[in-house]
């Protein structure tokens, strides 16, 4: 009796134990907005699976994948093995917390899509704008790019010209009369769904 209850015991704890980790799911970062007075409530505008104040390098090999298959959604190209995509050095909050900022004053929905050729040295040569809320956040992109340091890409282990592909969706929420707190915009990474 006593071996059948073990064996049984054990096949529970294997049985959950296998399903626990086939059911984890991996952890979702966010940036959160501001307080709004006599709360302790912020509303979340960003959130993704990578790590948003991580350089490339910080990231474990796990985010690492996730943003290399973000990477091929974007620019329709794998990877290769010997290659590592260009990456802001302060991580992707260097690109996300100036563009949430910006949203608060034009106040638009929309997508912010865009593909910045960065060189060797982690400097932007080019900023190719496909989408956007208007002109002047267009404006507004291109100066960012062209301000951010990034940590160049690298095709067999040298410093090389890549693209950076950044898309971002914009939702507007007027939160004035919601208890999470004032004006501010949500976002979501591609792949987080």
């Amino acid at each position: 009796m006593m071996k059948n209850t073990l064996i049984a015991c054990l096949f529970l704890c294997c049985y959950v134990g296998g399903n626990l980790m086939v059911e984890a799911k991996p952890k979702v970062y966010k940036i959160l907005g501001d307080r709004k007075n006599g709360t302790k409530f912020r509303h979340v505008e960003a959130e993704s699976y990578i790590p948003f104040n991580k350089s490339y390098e910080e990231l474990d090999d796990y985010q690492q994948k996730i943003y290399g298959k973000l990477y091929k959604v974007l620019t329709e190209r794998p990877l290769a093995e010997t290659e590592k995509p260009p990456y802001p050095l302060k991580g992707l909050q260097a690109l996300y917390k100036p563009i949430i900022r910006k949203n608060k004053l034009v106040a638009k929905n929309g997508t912010v899509f865009f593909v910045a050729l960065i060189d060797e040295e982690g400097k932007a040569e080019k900023v190719t704008v496909y989408q956007s809320p208007n002109r002047k956040f267009t404006e507004f992109l291109n100066i960012l790019m062209f301000t951010t340091e990034f940590e160049p890409g690298t095709c067999d282990g040298v410093p090389c010209e890549m693209e950076f592909p950044f898309e971002m969706e914009l939702r507007y929420v007027d939160r004035t009369k919601d208890i999470m707190g004032g004006k501010g915009v949500y976002t979501k990474t591609p792949g987080t769904e």
